[in-house]
């Protein structure tokens, strides 16, 4: 929120860098309550990955990333076993789990090789639970019609329809846009309570992060996309 001037109340409070900021080592000497009131990456595995980084100054995000992995592929495996066994409950459950360790694996913003194959898996096993759930959910990909040359061709997102729905009986739309480090894959944890109050979803990325297709660098761009999506 802006103040009269407009300067932004936070702004002052920008002037100093925090010492997480910096890298992982200068964020361990924080004290361990500053820690734990951070963000997740800061206070999960945060001494794990410190040890023989070569980088003391500088973050790996490659090395950060690959620390969730074995725990992510142990969820979805898990999930594949009762999805095979025919216990779809539970393979909802693990799949949407392990979706949740690449979240952290890949945030805040899938900026490397590995982060980014966070966040491809990540993708993938939410689909999946998603799809298993007792009130599934549909991932679609629609046309980016109004896309300008060097925007995406496609605009991906989740798609609910309560059960019972039909052109007879329609029902309330709510759109969620997620945040900078918020995507669709986590915020699809809305869909259930709207679903029960008879209220269809559509859960995706704002512009210029996750799979938006919106150039991040226009600030006519998410026009463009939400022209696409309302057509």
């Amino acid at each position: 929120m802006a103040a009269p001037g407009g300067k932004f109340f936070i702004q002052d409070k920008l002037k100093d860098v925090a010492p997480h900021h910096e890298s992982f080592e200068e964020g361990q000497k924080e004290p361990v309550s500053t820690l734990l009131s951070r963000h997740p990456p800061l206070r999960l595995h945060l001494r794990h990955l410190l040890t023989g980084s070569p980088h003391p100054k500088k973050y790996d995000w490659d090395k950060y990333a690959q620390a969730f992995f074995p725990k992510a592929e142990e969820l979805v495996a898990e999930a594949e076993k009762a999805e095979k066994e025919g216990n779809q409950e539970k393979a909802s459950e693990f799949y949407l789990r392990g979706s949740a360790v690449y979240r952290i694996s890949r945030f805040p913003a899938p900026r490397s090789e590995k982060q980014r194959h966070a966040w491809a898996e990540g993708k993938k096993a939410a689909k999946k639970g998603l799809a298993l759930r007792e009130r599934p959910t549909k991932e679609m990909t629609i046309p980016h019609k109004h896309g300008l040359a060097n925007e995406g061709k496609e605009i991906n997102f989740y798609y609910h329809l309560p059960p019972g729905t039909t052109k007879e009986k329609p029902v309330p739309l709510v759109i969620i846009l997620s945040g900078l480090d918020g995507y669709r894959t986590e915020l699809a944890v809305w869909i259930e309570g709207w679903s029960q109050k008879q209220v269809a979803v559509i859960v995706l990325e704002i512009p210029g992060t996750g799979d938006s297709p919106a150039a991040a660098n226009d600030p006519t761009s998410p026009e463009r996309e939400w022209s696409s999506l309302f057509d």
